[in-house]
């Protein structure tokens, strides 16, 4: 971990602390519009980041199909990266309770319910309804595995795969999706990350 360059969203350069390394259990893919890194994490997650190479706002718009594309193999896959990518610390509470009064149309929650059978007649309301999210990507979250493989063929010579080097040193996506047997794969966390120093 060291001190890097991180070009913001605003075009300003400053330096940001950098974890940087080799991973061949890594998977990424480069296309003209964003340049994309997969790792897994603790717990049966998959860790996507995605860097816009041109307009933020067209990657943003697509980040669903992205990670799709992606796992449908659409886009080219490769392995073997050497990786930099800021350390970042999020914590986003987020009050459910507009969204569930208002936009999914719940009042019934907010007015009164009977639970008669757990509590008699004595109505509950729903007083607060909120979800918190915790992201933390440091040294003990991404481990980076050396393996080595060898193979033999009766006449060719084995060829290695070409190294990539991905700096993730401008502004960014993080999807994270849950790939236990529960989950099936679905997205738990999205965020955009314009600035790690102010988090």
């Amino acid at each position: 971990t060291a001190e890097r360059p991180f070009t913001n969203e605003l075009g300003n350069t400053e330096n940001v602390m950098t974890m940087k390394g080799h991973f061949t259990d890594a998977h990424g893919a480069t296309t003209p519009d964003y340049n994309l890194v997969t790792l897994y994490a603790k717990n049966h997650a998959m860790v996507y980041f995605i860097q816009p190479r041109k307009n933020i706002s067209a990657v943003a718009d697509n980040l669903s199909q992205i990670v799709q594309d992606y796992e449908g193999h659409k886009v080219q896959h490769f392995s073997n990266i050497n990786l930099e990518v800021p350390k970042i610390s999020i914590k986003n509470k987020l009050d459910l309770k507009d969204l569930l009064k208002n936009e999914m149309q719940i009042s019934s929650f907010f007015t009164g319910l009977t639970f008669d059978k757990l509590t008699g007649k004595v109505p509950y309301v729903l007083a607060t309804a909120s979800q918190t999210a915790t992201l933390d990507l440091n040294e003990d979250y991404a481990e980076g595995k050396a393996i080595t493989e060898i193979g033999f063929r009766a006449t060719a010579a084995m060829i290695p795969e070409e190294v990539h080097n991905i700096k993730i040193d401008s502004p960014y996506f993080i999807v994270i999706k849950d790939w236990s047997n529960i989950g099936l794969r679905r997205t738990v966390f999205t965020a955009f990350i314009a600035d790690p120093n102010k988090q």
